[in-house]
């Protein structure tokens, strides 16, 4: 089968080539969109006890389906005096239910004379904005109600800030296309420099980081289709990125290296390309197998963010094998000999590098003291395992200075 692939590849190599164009380019049009419709959350189960007093209040407290808490701070102002409470009630009014989608009521201290809205020291108070609408959905209004709370205050004697779970996930979404964009800003080039190291060529080395761009870029555009018809986890993107990088760069550097030892033997391109991808692709595939395997095991827990990132987690599995597999050897029929082209760094294949040998000779005249060495090795890294804490996705995961977690400290 990897026989045929290989020379497959090869032959409609141009034909491979502007395919994998094409579902580039779609998904750098879809991936600027991702965040429009992933979504923060996803972590409770409608079996659990939790879900299901979450229910009964929504039925006998009439209290909404989700809600947003609004959290107002004064150093100057007493909580209970009229300047406090006409500054917070103009801050409010834009809160209505024709202009805040599925907005039903706003419940202050002002409206219901609840103690339990007013800190103890009486300079904050909290305003509780109650919504006929699941939480996934009102989180892609957080930023109407902040934007329409802070037109509202007029006097820097009252601080807002919006909070809750629905602003939590926004600004989880908001940070998770962040961080997306430092790792495509940092960790491509340090993987290129790596791979300088590796092959010695400019050439050689982009291959790879090329496989793992388009792997990663085709599944986010995938992820964008599912997302538009199913819930999907905004740590969907985060987890697809890593691991794609991770699985697309290491897979194709296998196969570019196998290619380069054809050509070096003496073999044609054509034939390089069909034993590389025959013999590295084996490898491969059977590795990209048991990643989708093993991720998949997240369908079987009863949270949708866990059952999402293991979706992703598949797919971009799936790409990370397919680019491999099919665009490397079809680039690298183009390529030819060209592959050792721009020349950068010193470089000796491994099988001619006294140190390799070498440390291959130790290995094998000390199987088991390497073995006994590595497994107590092991074992050290994962002493912290003993005292870790888990705890699901909060406020608290968030830095300081994002206004969820202020509000909510």
């Amino acid at each position: 089968m990897f026989h045929a692939i290989g020379r497959f590849s090869y032959r409609f190599r141009w034909l491979v080539i502007a395919f994998w164009v094409l579902l580039f380019a779609g998904g750098l049009v879809a991936t600027p969109f991702l965040g429009n419709v992933l979504q923060g959350g996803g972590f409770s189960n409608a079996d659990s006890s939790s879900d299901r007093a979450a229910a009964l209040i929504e039925d006998k407290l009439a209290l909404g389906r989700s809600n947003l808490v609004i959290v107002f701070h004064s150093d100057t102002l007493d909580v209970r005096s009229k300047e406090y409470q006409a500054l917070e009630a103009q801050a409010l009014a834009g809160l209505t239910p024709e202009t805040i989608p599925y907005l039903t009521d706003v419940q202050t201290y002002a409206s219901t004379g609840g103690d339990q809205l007013v800190s103890q020291d009486g300079k904050s108070s909290v305003a509780v904005l109650n919504f006929d609408a699941a939480d996934a959905e009102v989180q892609t209004h957080v930023a109407l109600v902040r934007d329409t709370v802070t037109a509202g205050l007029t006097s820097d004697a009252l601080t807002a800030y919006v909070t809750g779970g629905p602003a939590v996930d926004a600004d989880m979404s908001d940070l998770s296309m962040r961080d997306l964009r430092t790792v495509e800003l940092f960790a491509l080039p340090v993987a290129l420099a790596a791979l300088l190291v590796v092959f010695g060529t400019l050439v050689a080395a982009a291959l790879p980081v090329l496989a793992g761009g388009v792997a990663v870029s085709v599944t986010l555009g995938i992820v964008y289709l599912l997302a538009k018809t199913a819930n999907m986890s905004i740590f969907v993107m985060n987890v697809a990125t890593l691991l794609g990088l991770a699985l697309a760069i290491d897979y194709a550097l296998l196969i570019v290296a196998r290619f380069r030892e054809e050509l070096a033997g003496g073999a044609t391109v054509g034939d390089a390309v069909v034993k590389c991808t025959e013999r590295a692709g084996r490898s491969v595939f059977f590795s990209g197998l048991a990643v989708a395997i093993g991720i998949l095991g997240l369908l079987f827990f009863p949270f949708p963010s866990l059952r999402s990132i293991g979706t992703g987690g598949a797919i971009v599995a799936f790409f990370s094998v397919a680019v491999s597999l099919t665009l490397m050897p079809a680039m690298l029929g183009v390529l030819g000999p060209r592959i050792n082209a721009v020349r950068v760094v010193p470089h000796r294949p491994a099988h001619e590098s006294r140190f390799w040998r070498g440390w291959t000779s130790f290995l094998t005249r000390r199987p088991w003291v390497v073995m006994v060495v590595s497994l107590l090795l092991i074992l050290a890294v994962t002493v912290p395992v003993l005292h870790l804490k888990l705890d699901m996705p909060s406020a608290t995961a968030l830095p300081s200075t994002v206004e969820s977690r202020a509000g909510y400290d």
